[in-house]
């Protein structure tokens, strides 16, 4: 059997110790995973199907594709030769695209809060206060609090240039903290509580805020049950902002979810997890209801 592991070479710079996790358990299984970087693969399509080249070399297509980048044109084209992609291209397509996630949001009836798509011309219309984020942003980078008219002008003199690739949103009832579900297949995997330290609204892990588990109560996980099995089954993040009385709203989905808080906080091995997942799948998605953990 032969897997992909998709990263860019940005993140796998960053990420070669998690990438090593993957090769040794497929090592352990007689599993051979190539490391692949999406900037170097080239596709198509012909009248038989997709092709893929590295190197102008053709390669063979993989069985799985495990993708730690956002290339989701990649993997659409490794769907169409018959390679089980996690996550799939619909995941993909819906979370890196924040204003598709609100929309999906929306129609679930799930709530969150007020979003504007700024206007190609970079004309923001709602009143100050709102947090600014990238439209196509992922880990918190990015997101500014505007608190007023002056901080908008100080952006643009920062050399920040606002067009249709920004949503601005209101301000969160209670900031600096959120929730983070992490979802494996059709299951809940686990839920952690993210608090800001450093900075008064970004919780991210990464960028110094403190974790710890949590609870989801039975309202919280049917949220969560209603978002996973519109999204489809993968391994993803959603993330929540939470509200004084544990009301939670819907904030965003993370596909290339970071796993450090679980290795941190938690005796969950997420890759041995991971994997067997896939290859409990190999042969196509299981299908069924969406049990608790």
């Amino acid at each position: 059997m032969v897997g992909w592991l998709v990263y860019s070479a940005e993140r796998l710079e960053r990420n070669r110790s998690y990438a090593r996790l993957y090769e040794s358990w497929c090592d352990s299984k007689g599993i051979c995973l190539e490391v692949v970087l999406a900037e170097d693969v080239s596709f198509g399509y012909a009248e038989d199907g997709p092709w893929f080249s590295s190197g102008g070399k053709t390669v063979r297509v993989p069985q799985f594709a495990v993708f730690r980048c956002e290339d989701t044109d990649l993997r659409r084209a490794l769907e169409a030769a018959g390679t089980l992609v996690n996550n799939s291209s619909r995941i993909g397509g819906l979370a890196n695209d924040k204003l598709r996630t609100y929309e999906l949001a929306r129609s679930l009836s799930i709530p969150f809060l007020e979003i504007e798509a700024v206007c190609k011309s970079g004309k923001v219309h709602m009143d100050t206060p709102f947090v600014l984020k990238p439209r196509y942003g992922h880990g918190g980078s990015g997101v500014q609090l505007v608190q007023t008219g002056e901080d908008l002008k100080r952006l643009a003199s920062d050399g920040l240039s606002l067009d249709n690739t920004w949503l601005a949103q209101r301000v969160a009832p209670v900031l600096g903290k959120d929730l983070r579900v992490y979802v494996l297949g059709n299951r809940v995997l686990a839920a952690m509580l993210r608090t800001a330290t450093n900075e008064v609204f970004r919780s991210n892990y990464c960028l110094g805020g403190t974790a710890k588990r949590y609870i989801l109560n039975n309202e919280q996980h049917g949220m969560v049950e209603k978002l996973a099995s519109a999204l489809g089954p993968g391994y993803y993040g959603i993330d929540f902002l939470v509200c004084e009385d544990d009301q939670l709203l819907f904030n965003e989905v993370e596909d290339v979810v970071g796993s450090r808080m679980l290795f941190d906080h938690t005796n969950i091995d997420v890759v041995d997890q991971h994997m067997s997942w896939i290859m409990s799948n190999c042969d196509g998605w299981a299908a069924g209801p969406f049990p608790r953990p």
